[in-house]
């Protein structure tokens, strides 16, 4: 992990917490989200940009990392379980919500294989009979992600 990832860092937490969560879950956490969790548990990271590629690999857009999820169940503002199950119907399943950015768009970390994947919530696409926001993979695995991310100032 980057040292120096983040400039605002969440609650202290413990393994236990993680486990909670995990077991509200029904699922484990990919180990690497688990070490940023008890590194840093969320925040807002000092590089945060990232971008959006097509099927192809040809750039569509770049994004702003708001705030990462933490896992504060006292406070809920930021809590990664509270989006869960706030956005959970319009989630695919084995996807757990990581962070946003101002559009309220959300990054999402698979339980399954520890992708990470962004998430247009003001884009709609059509698939039998049905309205589904785009889904793009951005990185392979959690530390993949923290790679790609830069400082870029929006305008």
């Amino acid at each position: 992990m980057r040292p120096g990832l983040m400039r605002v860092r969440g609650a202290p937490i413990t393994v236990q917490a993680i486990e909670q969560l995990e077991k509200k879950l029904g699922a484990p956490l990919p180990k690497a989200y688990k070490k940023f969790l008890l590194q840093y548990n969320g925040g807002i990271p000092k590089d945060d940009t990232c971008d959006v590629l097509g099927s192809t690999g040809d750039f569509l857009y770049s994004f702003k990392i708001e705030r990462f999820l933490s896992i504060d169940p006292k406070r809920k503002k930021y809590d990664i379980y509270r989006y869960y199950t706030a956005f959970k119907d319009e989630t695919p399943p084995g996807l757990l919500p990581i962070a946003f950015d101002k559009f309220h768009n959300f990054l999402y970390i698979s339980l399954d294989s520890g992708r990470v994947y962004f998430i247009d919530r003001q884009g709609v696409v059509k698939k039998k009979d049905k309205l589904l926001h785009p889904l793009y993979v951005i990185a392979y695995d959690f530390e993949d992600f923290l790679s790609k991310l830069y400082r870029k100032q929006f305008q």
